[in-house]
């Protein structure tokens, strides 16, 4: 087989690109424009360095953040830059490109506090008792309800808000939530203790 009828590699990249937005159309990601200009810019800035995504080396990965710091991009457009990179390199998993996904130990690593309004604090998960404790502290019961709803489904505070009273099925203790690209299962249940509430 001669070399001319083998595909560039730039054109393998620029394919998987395509399937990767495919797929991300196919899930009904909100934002795949997003997490598509952010592979290709990705794929570009590693092929400058005379590589390519499927063959990366953390040396990548750290200049592609000092490239970031130096274009002066708050941190948490940092990190969403990278999050969509790990799904990209997710995808590559999926379809068996890669059976590692390198963004995720770095991330690890670079970006452990992302929040720099907490100085550094870890967050901690609210214990049963002090949940409970919350709970009953609150007096009005709109505001009681939207905390156990909160505590007891995980909900997000944009989806609890968007919310309307023919979503949630008290009787057979079922909430229906409105479509978005962050999360595949729109159907949550419900206790018999956040029924009453």
């Amino acid at each position: 087989m001669s070399t001319e009828s083998l595909p560039s590699t730039d054109n393998v990249i620029a394919d998987l690109i395509a399937q990767f937005q495919a797929d991300c159309e196919l899930r009904g990601m909100a934002s795949a424009d997003d997490y598509v200009r952010c592979a290709r810019e990705f794929a570009s800035f590693v092929s400058e360095r005379g590589r390519d995504v499927l063959n990366i080396h953390k040396d990548d990965l750290k200049a592609f953040l000092v490239k970031m710091k130096e274009k002066k991009l708050k941190q948490r457009t940092i990190d969403r830059k990278l999050v969509c990179l790990s799904t990209f390199y997710t995808f590559l998993i999926d379809e068996e490109h890669l059976t590692s996904n390198p963004i995720l130990p770095f991330r690890r690593r670079y970006l452990k506090n992302i929040d720099t309004k907490n100085d550094g604090e870890i967050r901690q998960i609210i214990s049963v008792s002090d949940a409970s404790r919350l709970v009953n502290s609150i007096l009005d019961t709109r505001d009681r309800a939207i905390v156990v709803l909160l505590l007891k489904t995980g909900l997000r505070r944009s989806e609890l808000a968007r919310l309307d009273i023919a979503d949630i099925n008290l009787e057979k203790g079922e909430l229906r939530l409105k479509p978005t690209g962050k999360r595949s299962n729109r159907q949550l249940f419900i206790d018999e203790e956040a029924i009453r509430v």
